[in-house]
């Protein structure tokens, strides 16, 4: 018994009160002890208790796991559904309409033939025609700005099953066999779908493309400048060996290009300018095809060196910058999958080649690219044919001559007739004898007369290049291959022959 005035241990404080007796159980430190001191019951309880916290882990384990199984399941089929290889066209080898003649060395439409202005020979798909395994092909078109036409075409075909991607270049002024009066691939998007070759420009284009391949391209592309600067922006821009100094200013169309021969780090804008180049101030100039072989080496090493940073993290924002800035009939998905198909792909697999051609002859003062059918036809198998059935002359529309300068197609037909031409040798001479005007450096400035296609249908003069583009009617000669430096590593194929004499380029 404790005393009234003793400090209670149990409490804390003094207190009159007697302490409340408290029971305590003292078990040993021995766990096996301890065991033998529980009851049965008690023992029994604990039991119980461990087997029901057991379960109830267990139950938790499950339904996390089912939860985790259900996402991993949702996430692949979204992927599935979301990112996917783009639809591939069925339509088959196309077969051109027969037609009475269509030997080379014969004029198909004699000069002193009236024009009638009807479409495009037609050419009808050969369904039989089995697609090769994993192939898919598509056109990417850089549009010139301003005067709606496609001044940049690559026709691209990516085979996943041999890990192949090859690129054909089309010369912007290859002769093409269409109504209206100028005949360059570039105005195809222009003037197109309004005579009946499609529905839109898109259409009217891949049935242009048709015309010069055989076949038809899965889809398209229509790239402007603001897609390019941000893709290349998007990477970091790229190191790359310029081989021409380049010094040009159009002020009306804000382009500005000024890059030294030689290594250069480029953002996206000089990149936009290097791609476009192809004259300088001093009215030195080099031509589409040197412009082509720049193109080319830069979208090579541009991919070199995506590829080789990897860029994983990268593909949805390049597809979004796709989705922004270019029109196309692929889906975000499409553009995504195609995205990791490239990344897949080391540099050695990437190919460039360039439409085979005369690229220094004319028609009726006009100048064109006049395609060299066998060995087109040749690279068109070798290089982009999507389908196990090989393409011959006869599943082609092209307007092109022979080797004795004689204008014949391989459809059988010119169309429009050869009057349909637009005759460049009365526009310039109109030109010539027109009073000038001014300009505000103090040169004299030629009127130049609204062209026509030959019913009356008016085009605007020069209508496959910007009037600041224009190439300089004083060029004698493009530069040789040699000029072009090893290092820009452009393919031996896409290398333009030395020309001398060409044409004004007054189309």
């Amino acid at each position: 018994m404790f005393s009234t005035k003793e400090k209670d241990v149990h409490q804390n404080h003094y207190t009159d009160k007697a302490p409340v007796p408290v029971k305590t159980v003292i078990y040993d430190d021995n766990p096996e002890e301890a065991e033998t001191q529980r009851t049965p019951e008690e023992l029994a309880e604990i039991d119980k208790m461990i087997a029901a916290y057991q379960k109830k882990k267990m139950i938790r384990r499950i339904v996390l796991l089912s939860v985790l199984i259900v996402i991993v399941i949702g996430a692949v089929v979204f992927v599935k559904a979301f990112v996917k290889a783009p639809e591939i066209n069925q339509g088959g080898i196309a077969t051109p309409k027969p037609a009475s003649s269509s030997k080379p060395g014969q004029n198909t439409a004699l000069p002193s033939e009236s024009a009638s202005l009807s479409p495009s020979p037609s050419l009808s798909p050969e369904p039989v025609s089995a697609r090769k395994e994993g192939v898919y092909t598509f056109i990417l078109i850089g549009m010139d700005q301003g005067n709606g036409n496609s001044d940049t075409m690559i026709i691209g075909m990516l085979d996943t099953v041999n890990s192949k991607l090859n690129f054909v270049s089309i010369p912007r002024d290859t002769l093409v066999n269409v109504p209206w009066g100028n005949k360059k691939v570039n105005s195809i998007y222009a003037f197109g779908d309004d005579y009946d070759m499609g529905d839109t420009a898109e259409e009217a284009l891949k049935r242009g493309i048709r015309d010069l391949t055989g076949f038809t391209v899965d889809s398209y592309i229509v790239v402007d400048l603001e897609a390019f600067t941000a893709t290349v922006d998007l990477i970091g821009g790229v190191n790359f060996y310029v081989p021409y100094n380049m010094d040009y200013d159009d002020p009306k169309a804000n382009l500005h290009i000024h890059l030294s021969k030689g290594n250069q780090y480029l953002n996206g804008t000089q990149a936009v300018g290097l791609m476009r180049w192809r004259q300088n101030n001093d009215g030195t100039n080099y031509g589409d095809i040197v412009r082509i072989n720049n193109q080319q080496a830069f979208i090579k090493t541009c991919a070199e060196q995506a590829l080789s940073l990897g860029n994983y993290d990268k593909v949805r924002e390049f597809a979004e910058i796709f989705k922004q800035y270019v029109k196309t009939d692929l889906t975000v998905g499409n553009i995504v999958w195609y995205g990791d198909q490239f990344l897949k792909l080391e540099s050695d697999d990437i190919s460039f080649f360039t439409v085979p051609e005369n690229y220094n002859d004319s028609v009726r003062g006009g100048s064109y690219c006049t395609i060299l059918v066998d060995e087109w036809v040749r690279m068109i198998n070798e290089t982009i044919n999507p389908y196990k059935t090989e393409i011959t002359a006869a599943n082609l529309n092209i307007l092109t001559k022979d080797s004795n300068g004689n204008l014949y197609s391989t459809s059988g037909e010119i169309s429009g007739g050869y009057d349909s031409f637009l005759n460049y040798n009365e526009l310039n001479a109109n030109a010539s004898s027109t009073s000038g005007q001014n300009n505000t450096d103090g040169s004299e400035k030629t009127d130049v007369p609204q062209q026509t296609d030959g019913t009356g249908q008016t085009n605007e003069p020069n209508s496959s290049e910007t009037p600041s583009e224009t190439d300089s009617s004083t060029d004698t000669s493009y530069p040789g291959e040699s000029e072009i430096p090893a290092d820009t590593d452009i393919p031996a194929q896409t290398d333009p022959p030395v020309y001398t004499d060409p044409p004004a380029d007054n189309a």
